[in-house]
């Protein structure tokens, strides 16, 4: 559809300031502090993103998307 690449899933522990990636279906028992971060993937759009409205573009990133063609 003419998009970029889309963002893959991750699934990860924060602990005492270190990182610990998750594997799909594992389990992974939390302590008290310990943060769970997961981030879902995403698509890739429709389009070249800098044929985008400028301004649509410009309300996507105040909205925290990243609308950049680079």
């Amino acid at each position: 559809f003419g998009g970029g690449p889309g963002a893959k899933a991750e699934t990860f522990v924060e602990r005492g300031g270190q990182k610990i990636p998750l594997r799909s279906k594992q389990q992974f028992p939390l302590s008290r502090g310990d943060r769970l971060i997961v981030r879902t993937g995403g698509g890739g759009g429709y389009g070249p993103a800098a044929e985008r409205d400028a301004e649509l573009a410009d309300r996507d990133r105040l909205d925290g998307f990243d609308s950049n063609p680079g």
